[in-house]
């Protein structure tokens, strides 16, 4: 298993961009992926080992921020976007991570339910791209 073939370089399964409304950015960063990679001597086993913990955690942190946004609860939306934010760059998914730094500041300024629901939808949407090119890249289906 090699890492390195992602959205920043040519071909493989990683390639991938958001679909466009969710802005069409690359879903996973060729450069976060190799610092990961690299932060772990180069043992691809640690990377697989970070990718499947982000996404058994990822997991419980959508299902909070779903449940938040249906309530609408702010404060939940909050915790799990805030607790997303930083994994997710770990892992590449940039574009999802600045998602999620986007609905953080939607529930801390206390915008309209709208904005906050909206942001959220689309991060939602972002993370089922992210799941996918995640799961792609660890060799699942």
């Amino acid at each position: 298993m090699h890492f390195m073939k992602t959205s920043g370089d040519s071909g493989g399964p990683q390639a991938h961009t958001h679909s466009p409304e969710n802005g069409g950015g690359v879903v996973l960063d060729a450069k976060a992926l190799r610092a990961l990679e690299d932060l772990g001597g180069g043992d691809t086993a640690f990377v697989a080992e970070i990718v499947e913990l982000y996404l058994a955690e990822a997991v419980t942190r959508m299902h909070e921020m779903q449940v938040g946004l249906d309530g609408p609860e702010r404060e939940r939306v909050l915790q799990a976007a805030h607790a997303l934010k930083s994994s997710s760059a770990h892992v590449g998914a940039i574009e999802f991570a600045r998602c999620c730094a986007e609905l953080e500041v939607h529930c801390r300024a206390g915008d309209g339910s709208d904005d906050l629901v909206l942001t959220g939808r689309r991060a939602v949407a972002m993370y089922g791209e992210v799941q996918s090119a995640l799961k792609a890249l660890l060799g699942e289906s």
